[in-house]
């Protein structure tokens, strides 16, 4: 078994290295291979495909893969909740990205700042605004206030439910905080709009 053991993490390290030199479809192969092997059950096999084809736009048979993943470790795979979670809200499948996404935050022990924050994002788009609001804080929270994107994704909640003197605040949180960001004038515009006379309230 221990020979056994090892070779599975000798074939492991080998399929990642070759995803880390970007080569993804060859990768993919031999996780297909590794999980063929094992009679479908390879848990860790399952998790890096459904990893290799998300990198290569395949998201349908990502979340399959990670499905897959998590049902072969009881339930209890956090990692790949978050990993089908993004999935899920690219392909704009909201509600059940935040199902995914609250798995992943449940299962790290409520300490997952990436999860509550794309969870802030689904909820958003439900117009869950305070369940937005309150993922959006918890991972500002949990990263000690250094979290860019979750206080830009908080400003657009606020200027977008009226709250404009919130809004101007994580906006001009998120320029101190990431001052080279891409969209950085786009987010200076908006501060101007809010910080016109008669518009803060």
């Amino acid at each position: 078994p221990q020979t056994i053991m090892r070779r599975r993490k000798i074939f492991l390290e080998f399929q990642r290295a070759l995803m880390a030199k970007g080569q993804l479809a060859e990768a993919t192969d031999h996780f297909r291979t590794a999980i063929d092997q094992k009679g479908g059950d390879f848990f860790a096999a399952q998790y890096n495909l459904a990893f290799a084809l998300q990198q290569q736009g395949d998201n349908e048979n990502a979340a399959k893969a990670y499905d897959a993943a998590i049902q072969q470790r009881g339930g209890v795979y956090p990692d790949a909740y978050y990993q089908k979670g993004l999935i899920l809200l690219n392909l704009r499948r909201d509600q059940e990205a935040a199902e995914a996404l609250r798995n992943a935050v449940e299962q790290n022990g409520g300490r997952d700042a990436d999860a509550e924050h794309a969870l802030g994002v689904a909820l958003a788009r439900q117009k869950d605004f305070p369940g937005a609001e309150t993922a959006f804080r918890s991972a500002i929270t949990q990263r000690n206030g250094d979290f860019p994107e979750a206080h830009y994704n908080l400003g657009l909640l606020y200027q977008n439910n009226g709250r404009s003197n919130d809004a101007i605040t994580e906006y001009q949180t998120y320029l101190r905080q990431s001052p080279n960001a891409f969209n950085s004038k786009e987010v200076q515009k908006r501060l101007d709009e809010l910080t016109q006379p008669n518009q803060s309230k």
